[in-house]
């Protein structure tokens, strides 16, 4: 699943776009930019590309050239949230039947999350939809830090 990201530059310019692995779009953008940039938000959903237009639609009256636009990164933070927020909400949730089994299990808790409104976390602010329960990790191996 893709996600859309927002980063932003000194200058008072945000990126607001979409990629399947947004660190590494951040790290080909900011090759091309003679400014240091700063990932400021991700946020993992479905129906990329209509959610995408929405948001530069809804930017439209800051935007300067292709994806960027002069505004502050809490206003685009704000927009983006807002437009995934309308489009997604936990009410739409598809009805899946729940089969037996581990894999009816899985089915259910997939459907239960995947059109569920994203959680807010802190800067970079990555935002997904979370499994219901959190897996977990083998005794005998250490978290890798990222």
């Amino acid at each position: 699943m893709a996600c859309i990201y927002v980063f932003s530059s000194p200058n008072g310019y945000v990126k607001v776009g979409r990629a399947r692995i947004p660190r590494e779009r951040f790290g080909a953008v900011q090759t091309g930019s003679p400014l240091p940039l700063v990932f400021e938000y991700q946020c993992e959903c479905p129906d990329i590309e209509a959610v995408e237009a929405a948001i530069h639609r809804d930017l439209q009256p800051h935007h300067q050239h292709g994806e960027w636009f002069a505004m502050h990164t809490e206003q685009a933070v704000s927009v983006v949230r807002t437009v995934i927020g309308a489009r997604f909400v936990i009410a739409d949730t598809p009805h899946v039947p729940k089969g037996r089994g581990r894999i009816g299990r899985i089915l259910a808790r997939v459907s239960e999350t995947a059109t569920r409104m994203p959680i807010a976390a802190s800067r970079v602010a990555t935002e997904a939809y979370e499994p219901t329960h959190a897996p977990r990790a083998h005794p005998s191996r250490a978290a890798v830090p990222l």
